[in-house]
């Protein structure tokens, strides 16, 4: 949980930072206006002790932090009601310790994916309570000692009611307190709660359109990329920004705010479309995108083709006449992944996400080209049970903007 609330951050804080006051917003961005992210932290309760544990299995005892997080992106369909998607799960997995006599440590892994429509009622200009409720897609991924499974892989689907408590600061921050259930699903799978409070960050002032009508300030609107990458590069910077990277007798060194990935791409061609929706007023552009991508699994060879949509920041930190760097990032884009195993590794159904992070410059004339470094990832959040991700290496593309 510390990365996912670390990478959440990344996301915020430029938005709190640089978002501007503006009576124009709601009506140049209706629908970025509307959204909001929440981020909620406390106490988790779930059912896991020795009872998960097959016949056969033993442990010197278990571990299980009951710390754990509620991260969401919402949009209000006006003051009363919203939808929200998100995920739930522990700080921590839960844990096994000396499985079987052996010093082996086995993690549980929980989690939860969630689509809730919300209700708020008002109780005066400052305090209201919500209600939220909606589909649940519940994982609970075991381990195997050798061949023999420890503890059972489940996944399922419920319902997640949610009540609450909200204080409005101002229009921008909202406080929040609230109580989260999911019922009991058969004996090996009892009911979870949780009980959290946290904070609510409502888009809803931003840089007018008109301010760059009249600013030279370069964001771009369209950029058409074509990228490359091969394994001979190696996968050092997906290792350093997942804090895998190993230098001499030094491991476990970066910055943990990507992931990395048990299958590994070999040669990678991507090709990619982005479109720029939301423009700071120097620093912070908010954009989509579609991608098309190609890779060589490193192992049994197989290509693997994967089909992409994504949400992306951009953060531009030097600017010259001709020139414009920046460092991007793009999580949870929904992927369609032409197989569903790779190299041996469950990889998970055809539906997965894909994730990337990179640095670049717009440069030339009009800054008109575009060079790009990216790192990609392709894995399903655990939505699914089987989850071993692929790790795309450092890749190169050249790019047009129009």
């Amino acid at each position: 949980m510390h990365r996912n609330v670390f990478i959440f951050i990344v996301f915020l804080v430029p938005l709190l930072v640089f978002s501007q006051d503006s009576e124009d917003q709601k009506k140049d961005y209706p629908f970025l206006g509307n959204t909001f992210i929440q981020v909620n932290l406390g106490y988790l309760n779930y059912p896991y002790d020795e009872s998960l544990l097959n016949e056969g299995f033993t442990t010197s005892g278990y571990k299980k932090n009951p710390f754990s997080g509620r991260l969401m992106l919402g949009y209000k369909f006006n003051e009363n009601w919203a939808i929200q998607y998100g995920v739930m799960r522990p700080a921590i997995w839960f844990e096994f310790d000396k499985v079987n006599g052996t010093n082996l440590t086995k993690s549980v892994f929980l989690n939860s994916w969630f689509l809730t429509l919300s209700r708020q009622f008002a109780l005066n200009d400052k305090w209201s309570l919500y209600t939220e409720a909606g589909p649940a897609r519940v994982t609970r991924k075991g381990f195997l000692l050798g061949q023999n499974r420890g503890v059972e892989d489940e996944e399922y689907f419920s319902l997640m009611a949610v009540g609450g408590l909200k204080y409005k600061l101002n229009n921008r921050w909202d406080l929040t307190a609230q109580a989260m259930y999911i019922p009991k699903h058969n004996d090996s799978q009892g009911s979870i709660s949780q009980f959290t409070a946290g904070f609510q960050y409502n888009l809803s002032e931003l840089v007018p359109k008109e301010y760059h009508e009249t600013s030279d300030v370069f964001f771009p609107k369209n950029t058409v990329q074509l990228g490359y990458s091969n394994d001979f590069i190696g996968y050092f910077a997906n290792k350093f920004f997942s804090f895998q990277s190993r230098v001499g007798n030094f491991e476990n060194l970066g910055v943990p705010v990507f992931w990395y990935g048990d299958v590994k791409a070999s040669n990678t061609v991507h090709l990619n479309y982005h479109r720029t929706v939301y423009k700071g007023r120097k620093i912070l552009a908010l954009g989509w995108g579609a991608s098309a991508t190609a890779f060589e699994s490193s192992g049994d060879k197989d290509w693997v083709f994967a089909l992409s949509i994504y949400p992306q920041i951009d953060f531009y930190f030097w600017r010259e006449k001709q020139f414009a760097m920046y460092a991007n990032y793009s999580l949870i884009g929904p992927t369609f992944i032409s197989k569903e195993n790779i190299d041996g590794f469950e990889t998970g159904p055809e539906f997965t996400y894909q994730d990337f992070m990179g640095v670049g410059a717009y440069f030339g004339k009009d800054h008109s080209y575009n060079f790009e470094l990216k790192i990609i990832h392709y894995s399903n959040g655990n939505i699914f049970n089987q989850n071993d991700g692929v790790a795309v290496p450092l890749m190169f593309t050249f790019g047009k903007s129009f």
